[in-house]
C-alpha cells in the first residue's frame, strides 16, 4: 500500500466539482469518489478489483445490519481501501456510532490507525469530519460529530468497548500460524467470544484476510451460511 494518502492541495476531481459544499456531498455520499478523491495526489487510481471491494464496503453503510467476507490475495492494495479509505469515510457518516478494528498485531493495529488519523486531519474538511483532540493515541480517535475508532491486535483488549461496525483485516500472520491448530483455535475463540461479545445490536462484520487454510476464520464463518462472500484470487 502507499506509504501516505495524504497530500495538500486540491486535487483534480476536487476542481472538477465546483462548489465544497457539493464536493462534500458527492463525497459522503459515495466511497468510490472519496477514493478517488483522496488517492488522486500520488497518482493513485482504483483498479477493476478494488471497485469490485468498493462495491460491497459502501453497501454496510451505518445503520444497515450487514455481514462481509472478502478474499483477496496479498499485496494487492485491499488494506488501503478496507482499513484506511473506508473507516475515514464511514466514521464521516457515522455521528455517534462506533467502529473498532482488528488486526493480527498490535504494531499493526497502531499503523492503521495512525493511516485514518492522519487522513482525517488532512482531509476531514472535505467529508465534513473533524477529529477530536481528546484523544491522541494511534488506536484511538474520536470525530467532533461523536464517531469513535478504535484499533487493536487479535487477542488484545477490547473489554468495555461497544461497536456498531467490526472490521477485521488480515486477522492471520503467515502460513505457519494457519497451519497451526493451536492458532486458528485461540483465533476463533477471541473472535467469538471477545471480538463479536462487543457488536451492538443490527451492527455489522467485514473481515477481508488472504485465505491461508480451509479451516482458518473466514472458512469457519463462511460454514454458517449468514455471510455475503467476495472472493478476488490472484489469477483475476
Amino acid at each position: 500500500m502507499p506509504n501516505s494518502i495524504v497530500s495538500s492541495g486540491r486535487p483534480k476531481i476536487a476542481a472538477e466539482v465546483g462548489s465544497e459544499a457539493e464536493l462534500r456531498k458527492q463525497l459522503r455520499g459515495s466511497l468510490r469518489v472519496w477514493s478517488e478523491v483522496a488517492l488522486e495526489p500520488i497518482g493513485v487510481h482504483p483498479a477493476a478489483h478494488h471497485l469490485r471491494l468498493i462495491e460491497e464496503l459502501e453497501a454496510i453503510a451505518p445503520g444497515r445490519s450487514g455481514r462481509l467476507l472478502v478474499h483477496m490475495p496479498p499485496g494487492v492494495a485491499k488494506s488501503t481501501y478496507a482499513s484506511v479509505l473506508f473507516p475515514a469515510w464511514w466514521l464521516a457518516r457515522s455521528p455517534r456510532r462506533s467502529l473498532i478494528a482488528a488486526y493480527h498485531t498490535g504494531q499493526l493495529a497502531e499503523h492503521f490507525g495512525r493511516q485514518v488519523r492522519s487522513l482525517l486531519e488532512e482531509r476531514g474538511q472535505q467529508l465534513g469530519c473533524s477529529v477530536s483532540a481528546d484523544q491522541r493515541a494511534a488506536q484511538r480517535l474520536a470525530t467532533v460529530a461523536g464517531a469513535l475508532y478504535y484499533a487493536t491486535g487479535v487477542n488484545g483488549p477490547v473489554v468495555g468497548r461497544r461497536a456498531d461496525l467490526l472490521l477485521i483485516d488480515d486477522p492471520i500472520r503467515n502460513q505457519a500460524e494457519a497451519d497451526s491448530a493451536g492458532a486458528r483455535e485461540r483465533l476463533w475463540d477471541w473472535f467469538r467470544s471477545d471480538l463479536v461479545s462487543r457488536l451492538k445490536p443490527g451492527g455489522s462484520i467485514v473481515l477481508v484476510m488472504t485465505r491461508w487454510h480451509p479451516d482458518d476464520l473466514a472458512g469457519r464463518l463462511a460454514a454458517t451460511g449468514d455471510w455475503r462472500t467476495l472472493v478476488l484470487p490472484a489469477v483475476a
